[in-house]
């Protein structure tokens, strides 16, 4: 009676690697999508942070019957100052005209029909220039014009800016450093038990005399693939989770920030991430393995 080899437990083996693969790959792939939906959070708080910071300006306020020459020449001086981006000139009307369709109300019916609002520039500011220090110099060069009234702007408003600014900047620093030293962790760690099931025919393979990096380099080459294709996925996801959130949230994201050097950088950077995550952790989890005996791989 002939015996027939069975050949479950190499199907079982294969099974069980290929299992391991996509485990692997899937874990990766979700913390590098959580990851990048962390990095999104900071390029989002930026632009927010830099679009605040464009619409502070100065009001230049002007004296009430200066000559059209004098106004000309403040105009010219603001444009080609250091500090200014942009400079809009608002007159005596077009002040009224903003003020009722902002409060409802004509201010000139208790004055008898006079328009009490003065003729201003508008300055806005380069984004250097919005300090304490640097609006004060500026308020006290301009106010040294002769047909300069009073120079306004929202110094208060600025400073809690700064100051929400600088605490959301270290808290997110801190939690962004937590959770990449927890991704690392979990991903190589993931990486190692993936690489654990073929501990023995890395010995096997020492026993024939293969050298270290020879039985290095398919792991090696495995852990890229891996780490690329959770890159790609975990990308994927990105896209999806930018898309929902620009087309359903009760404040529509332009989908313009999606396509802003960032965000395409982002991108980019999550897919290397993967491949040198891949890489380092294969090459950890090997080194791990290596130059070990048989009883010391079964106590693993």
């Amino acid at each position: 009676m002939s015996v027939v080899p069975v050949k479950y437990p190499q199907y079982y083996l294969r099974r069980r690697s290929r299992s391991a693969y996509l485990t692997t790959m899937v874990s990766m792939a979700l913390m590098l999508f959580f990851l990048g939906l962390f990095a999104s959070y900071l390029l989002l708080g930026q632009k927010y942070a830099k679009r605040v910071e464009e619409a502070v300006r100065l009001d230049v306020q002007v004296l009430d019957g200066a000559r059209p020459e004098d106004q000309d020449r403040l105009a010219r001086t603001l444009k080609n100052a250091s500090y200014t981006r942009d400079v809009e000139f608002i007159s005596k009307e077009e002040a009224l005209k903003e003020y009722q369709e902002r409060f409802g109300s004509d201010i000139t019916e208790p004055l008898g029909g006079v328009n009490p609002l003065p003729s201003s520039f508008r300055v806005k500011l380069l984004p250097q220039f919005i300090h304490q220090d640097s609006l004060e110099r500026i308020r006290e060069g301009l106010e040294q014009q002769v047909i300069v009234t009073s120079v306004e702007y929202p110094l208060e408003q600025i400073l809690q800016l700064k100051k929400n600014l600088f605490v959301v900047a270290w808290l997110t620093l801190g939690i962004g450093m937590i959770l990449l030293v927890i991704a690392f962790y979990l991903i190589f760690a993931t990486i190692r038990l993936g690489i654990y099931a073929q501990r023995l025919a890395i010995r096997s393979m020492q026993l024939i005399g293969a050298t270290d990096s020879f039985i290095r380099r398919p792991f090696l080459l495995k852990g890229l693939v891996q780490g690329g294709s959770a890159g790609i996925l975990a990308c994927l996801l990105l896209l999806a989770a930018w898309w929902m959130l620009a087309v359903w949230s009760p404040a529509p994201l332009p989908l313009w920030h999606l396509q802003s050097l960032g965000f395409i950088g982002l991108i980019g950077g999550i897919v290397l991430l993967g491949l040198l995550l891949g890489w380092v952790g294969s090459y950890l989890a090997v080194n791990r393995f290596l130059n070990k005996n048989l009883d010391q791989l079964m106590q693993e």
